[in-house]
């Protein structure tokens, strides 16, 4: 038997912008801005408690300073957060699930069904008070290679567990 290695035709495979994607719920949102805004308050917290405990006091113009990047730096990611969510989407196609995320830097992560090795649902307790969860799908890839699916209701992600578990267990 010869080994053959044929040449594809690249035009004729599918193509990725045709891809429909669902969208994330919009509180998935506000849960990353509010953990983002806690994250802020305990720096600013620290720093606080810092300067209080020093026995010479800080410069005026240093503590400005430091509050003011702060705030900057606060207001820029609450402005990434916002322009970012909508390029945020799952797909789910014949042989894959497919997730897209990114505003700077723009990536579509593909897994097929084949390598995926089990599925979860995980939900934080502010993600409960939003109502929404977070489907982890671990592949055979290892754990650089697995992917998380933030913001999904916890209707959507049991249906899509569901369905993994099932479509996993057939490709077996």
């Amino acid at each position: 038997m010869l080994f053959e290695n044929q040449q594809i035709d690249t035009n004729k495979l599918p193509k990725l912008e045709e891809v429909e994607y669902l969208p994330l719920l919009n509180n998935y949102k506000y849960l990353v801005m509010i953990q983002w805004t806690i994250f802020v308050l305990f720096l600013a917290g620290l720093f606080l408690g810092f300067h209080t405990i020093q026995e010479e006091s800080l410069p005026f113009i240093s503590i400005l300073g430091f509050y003011s990047g702060l705030t900057v730096l606060y207001i820029l990611r609450l402005f990434l957060i916002i322009k970012a969510f909508p390029l945020k989407g799952y797909s789910l196609r014949q042989h894959d699930i497919i997730f897209r995320t990114g505003l700077i830097i723009r990536k579509i992560t593909s897994i097929p069904f084949n390598r995926i090795q089990h599925s979860e649902v995980r939900q934080s307790f502010l993600a409960r008070l939003l109502k929404i969860t977070r489907l982890k799908i671990y592949t055979a890839g290892g754990s650089t290679s697995d992917l998380s699916i933030h913001g999904l209701s916890p209707n959507e992600a049991a249906r899509i567990k569901d369905f993994l578990s099932k479509t996993v267990a057939s490709h077996e």
